[in-house]
């Protein structure tokens, strides 16, 4: 087995004379570091282990990455929308068709914001997004 060591200086502020604190504490000034390297078949074991933990990590992630749930939403002028429940980030009601400040077509009943911070207007309430939002979920 090979050791690597390192003597490490401490530096403080203000040292006190003798090493000591006033209360009588040690005051450190360098510290020993040592790290214990595994012999030439302690590597490969290291490497094995490494594998290993990479495939795992990356089976995790492939399963999370292949949880795409979509949910079929409709446009203003009737098209189909498919967009991905687990990236909507927020619905947002339209106001009454009468409203001055209607910022929507009177088709649109709900904007749906996404995670890469565009959004969707479609003609679904936005309950019922919610809930078609809840159903993929599961």
């Amino acid at each position: 087995m090979t050791v690597a060591a390192a003597r490490l200086p401490v530096y403080p502020e203000a040292m006190p004379a003798g090493g000591r604190g006033g209360d009588g504490s040690v005051v450190i000034t360098e510290f020993e570091f040592v790290m214990y390297l595994p012999n030439r078949n302690g590597w490969k074991a290291l490497a094995i282990a490494g594998f290993v933990a990479f495939i795992i990590l990356f089976a995790i992630w492939l399963a999370n990455a292949a949880s795409v749930r979509l949910i079929v939403l409709h446009s203003a002028d009737g098209r189909e929308i498919l967009i991905n429940a687990m990236q909507i980030t927020s619905l947002r009601a339209a106001r009454e068709s009468d409203h001055p400040n209607k910022p929507f077509t009177p088709d649109v009943a709900c904007m749906v914001s996404l995670s890469d911070g565009k959004f969707v207007t479609v003609t679904e309430t936005c309950d019922t997004v919610r809930d078609s939002v809840d159903d993929a979920a599961r």
